[in-house]
Order: C-alpha cells, then structure tokens, then sequence
C-alpha cells in the first residue's frame, strides 16, 4: 500500500534509496523516461536533501516513480497531481491504469474533475446547505 500526498516526503539520502525495491535498472530508467525524470538518472547515488534540490511537480512524479517500482496493491493519492499539468497527470494515470497489476486499486483525491473520465467510479462530496 502507497499513501501519495501533495507534498511527498523524500527523505535525506542517496536519490535511489527513495523507491528502490525490487527493479533492476532497466525497470528504473525505463519510468524515469516515462514520467520524464531522465536528467535524474545521473543523480541516483548522490546524497541531497532531495525537497530542497527538487521541484514540488519533480517530487510529485518521484512519487509516482516509487508506484511503478514497488507496484502495490492498493494506491492512495490525495492531491497527488496539483504541481504536474494535465497532459503529464494524463499520461501517468493512464500508464498506471495500464502498467499495474489488475488488482491494484487506486483511490484518487482531488479537487480538480480533469481526470474524472479516467476512473470507472467517482464520488463526490459537497457542503450541505444550512
């Protein structure tokens, strides 16, 4: 099980010890290229402080990076696409779709409805009126 949020937590360390599990390197720079990290690739055994050095839309896609290696079962993703624009979030949520497991289940919040027709099922919430 993954919990994505909008703001990912990365911690300090070598850039690959964040979602390295079970992928060899191919696995790993094949979804680099995906989710267009690739000028990452160079920087897997460096050590930063990774939120500082990255972009919030970059710490966002690493986060995607780590459901592609790890592949669970079930994906929780609270906002987890604000800082990337629609084309990119298009393009991991139907990779996701198609590259995971079928029994992996996603669960998606968002204040957006731009990826609502990617999802068989949608509830929405709304404020009653007093």
């Amino acid at each position: 099980m993954l919990f994505i949020p909008q703001k990912p937590y990365l911690p300090l360390g070598k850039l690959k010890s964040i979602f390295i599990d079970k992928s060899n390197n191919h696995d790993l720079k094949k979804w680099m290229k995906i989710l267009e990290l690739s000028h990452l690739t160079k920087k897997l055994e460096l050590e930063e402080d990774w939120c500082q050095v990255l972009s919030l839309g970059e710490q966002q896609r690493i986060s995607f990076l780590k459901i592609f290696v790890q592949k669970p079962k079930w994906i929780f993703l609270d906002e987890s696409l604000a800082s990337i624009n629609i084309n990119m979030g298009n393009k991991i949520l139907c990779t996701l779709k198609k590259e995971l497991p079928k029994k992996s289940s996603i669960i998606m919040i968002s204040h957006s409805t731009e990826y609502n027709s990617l999802f068989d099922k949608q509830i929405t919430l709304q404020k009653q009126k007093s």
